[in-house]
């Protein structure tokens, strides 16, 4: 009965490392752009479009293949979130790559990049826009 539990566990341990340690899949080839590290740059919207964010300039992001999203202050990992990519409708009516933030209430952002500048919009009304540099 104790080989069969401890073959048990063995597989089960086997099953979940190695399923977590698959990347996640890309909806086109210019999402693959996002993984990395940014640095936080600045940030616009709320209500008044002039509203404050938590971000200041010793923030960074990071997005990994593995589907982990990391928001550091200085060294120090400050929260991490799973999430995947997808090519979804934005409130704006255009087809854009949406990353989906998983297992919490985080507002899902679509993103654009263009050179080493990150773009990431709040997919909600009154929702904030971020622009962070590539590191």
């Amino acid at each position: 009965m104790k080989y069969r539990l401890t073959i048990l566990m063995v597989v089960t341990v086997l099953f979940t490392s190695t399923h977590s340690c698959k990347k996640i899949s890309t909806p086109n080839e210019d999402s693959k752009l996002l993984f990395g590290s940014w640095q936080y740059k600045c940030s616009s919207g709320g209500f008044s479009g002039t509203g404050l964010t938590t971000m200041n300039e010793k923030n960074y992001i990071e997005f990994t293949e593995r589907g982990y999203c990391k928001v550091y202050e200085g060294t120090k990992c400050k929260y991490k979130k799973r999430f995947t990519l997808e090519e979804k409708e934005s409130i704006t009516g255009y087809l854009r790559s949406t990353i989906i933030y998983k297992g919490t209430t985080s507002i899902n952002q679509s993103f654009e990049i263009y050179g080493d500048t990150l773009f990431l919009n709040d997919e909600v009304y009154d929702g904030y826009n971020y622009i962070y540099i590539k590191k």
